[in-house]
């Protein structure tokens, strides 16, 4: 048993590890306008990135949007470094896969935000991540970019890079909102793959007594309703009402602190297909 948790305790503690890399993760840490160990380029185009409180955890996230300069619009950029010059920071061991969570408006269809990651080990390039995409995303949507190596894994410095584009001219009111990145597994790299995760997964906290969060995942272009019922059938809260949705992994924090103290279940409906999790109420939370 004692060897059991010895275990847990390493895996747990390199979770941690791994996100720790990432310099102000969460972009909870700000001197002005400016998020602490990232550039904006705020300082050519002010208002590029600006601080936001709707966060998918803690009480900040960074927002990128697009602004009018010299006659042209201009879209929202972010990279690692503490200068243009230092943008590499030290990792210990090579990361599987970049993850993250955004919210994602678009003017038109072919606007997109484009995330790279870079690697390298003793000054010399080994592995990329990219990904594009072009979906709108209106709650918390999780994306995975996973890393491709070219040789042996290895990595003691990463770079993150995070930019709004389009092929034209990106539109203003186009913006994207990130939080959370973090170092971690590899992801599914296909649909069938992603089919055979669970649709609903158990919501954190639980019990509550104030906002717990319901995460799901949608396999396809999918219709989606999410509501939480009382014990005896009845709608207490309506979340999703069939909202479109594109394939990807979603979190929906939902406030509870004003219902009664109970069991209630939420119940996912994707395409007519309905799954349900239960839900406890408690004030011994609070």
């Amino acid at each position: 048993m004692k060897t059991k948790i010895t275990s847990l305790l390493v895996l747990i503690a390199s979770v941690y590890s791994l996100r720790a890399q990432i310099p102000n993760a969460s972009f909870e840490n700000w001197t002005g306008n400016e998020p602490n160990q990232w550039i904006t380029y705020n300082s050519i185009y002010p208002g590029l990135a600006t601080q936001i409180t709707d966060p998918h955890a803690g009480s900040k996230a960074v927002k990128l949007n697009v602004i009018s300069a010299f006659g042209s619009n201009v879209g929202g950029t972010l990279f690692s470094g503490t200068n243009s010059s230092q943008v590499y920071f030290p990792v210990s061991s090579a990361p599987a896969a970049l993850h993250g969570w955004y919210k994602f408006h678009s003017s038109v269809a072919t606007e997109e935000f484009i995330i790279l990651g870079l690697v390298k080990a003793m000054g010399t390039a080994t592995g990329s991540a990219a990904v594009g995409i072009t979906a709108n995303a209106s709650v918390y949507t999780e994306f995975i970019a996973n890393y491709n190596y070219s040789g042996a894994h290895a990595a003691d410095s990463a770079y993150l890079y995070i930019v709004l584009s389009e092929p034209d001219s990106i539109r203003w009111g186009t913006y994207l909102i990130i939080d959370d990145l973090s170092f971690g597994p590899a992801g599914p790299t296909g649909v069938e793959e992603l089919s055979n995760s669970n649709l609903l997964e158990p919501c954190s906290p639980n019990p509550s007594s104030g906002v717990s969060n319901v995460i799901y995942r949608v396999t396809g272009n999918s219709k989606v309703s999410l509501a939480l019922f009382d014990v005896i059938g009845n709608k207490v809260k309506a979340l999703l009402d069939e909202l479109d949705q594109t394939p990807g992994r979603y979190k929906i924090p939902t406030d509870v602190s004003e219902l009664a103290d109970g069991i209630y279940f939420y119940r996912l409906d994707v395409n007519g297909q309905s799954y349900t999790q239960k839900l406890v109420v408690s004030k011994m939370n609070r």
